[in-house]
């Protein structure tokens, strides 16, 4: 799946683009995104310890030099983003949220700095809210 959404966005990319992977894809999805186009920037942010050193870990091992992993969350996507950042990936779990009303919190939120930044980013929400 993240390999089929690294080739859709591929194309849709500018030259030299900077993309952030707010991730519950352990890295999978920049990795895939990183291989296909060298000339982008990403930035895998993982709130989790353990997912932050699986998706290092990953990064090494296939190579790709344009992924930088850092440990933070969906909060603090302005320290990340910049006048370069052209898309904005979220793929959450389902138990990442209690209701759909949290769910669209957190995307009203994330719109709200792409308004700020204004750079016309895209913003692809595959999570699923959990169930009441």
């Amino acid at each position: 799946a993240y390999r089929l959404l690294a080739e859709f966005m591929s194309p849709r990319l500018k030259k030299g683009a900077h993309v952030i992977d707010i991730s519950g894809t352990g890295g999978n999805f920049a990795v895939h995104l990183a291989a296909i186009r060298k000339d982008l920037r990403l930035h895998v942010v993982q709130p989790q310890l353990a997912y932050v050193n699986g998706a290092r870990e990953l990064v090494k091992r296939k190579g790709t030099t344009n992924v930088q992993v850092v440990k933070d969350d969906i909060r603090s996507f302005g320290l990340y983003a910049n006048d370069r950042t052209q898309a904005v990936v979220i793929c959450f779990g389902s138990s990442a949220y209690s209701s759909e009303r949290d769910l669209k919190q957190t995307l009203n939120s994330v719109k709200g700095l792409f308004d700020k930044f204004k750079t016309g980013a895209m913003i692809f929400d595959f999570s699923r809210p959990k169930s009441s």
